[in-house]
């Protein structure tokens, strides 16, 4: 059985052609990430999807354009992020304060709690990012991938 990836789609209001090489306000510098224009023609739904893909690490996201048609919106339009993003990395705290740095507000510092060092932001576009690292094996043993 093949695995299941999720890739999760953003939504931004102004535009995600404006996002260039950058949906997180300096994002290269910040989380080291390289992103690629990525486009549809099919005319429907699945066309709005279209946006930019993003890669940090072996992980990837997509940034689009809001469609209040689609019923794809971003965190500007409904007032905040719906959904949290978490981003594993070796130091949390050296990556919550460069991105603060590079315009994120930090919405809780890093702390440990529940087996994870772990912090949160808010990037410039609305979207929230945990930024952690698990203190202990992950996942645990017997939960999550067989």
């Amino acid at each position: 059985v093949e695995p299941v990836v999720a890739r999760p789609v953003g939504a931004t209001g102004r535009g995600s052609e404006q996002l260039v090489d950058d949906p997180l306000g300096q994002g290269r510098e910040v989380f080291g990430h390289s992103g690629q224009p990525r486009s549809s023609d099919r005319g429907d739904v699945l066309s709005h999807l279209a946006g930019r893909e993003f890669v940090v690490g072996d992980a990837s996201f997509w940034v689009a354009d809001e469609s209040p048609p689609a019923q794809n919106f971003s965190p500007e339009s409904v007032g905040g992020s719906t959904v949290r993003l978490l981003l594993v990395v070796e130091d949390p705290g050296a990556v919550i304060e460069q991105a603060v740095a590079a315009g994120a507000r930090e919405v809780y510092p890093v702390t440990e709690a529940h087996g994870w060092r772990l912090g949160r932001i808010e990037d410039p576009y609305g979207h929230h990012w945990e930024i952690g690292q698990p203190l202990t094996s992950w996942p645990p043993p017997g939960v999550g991938r067989s």
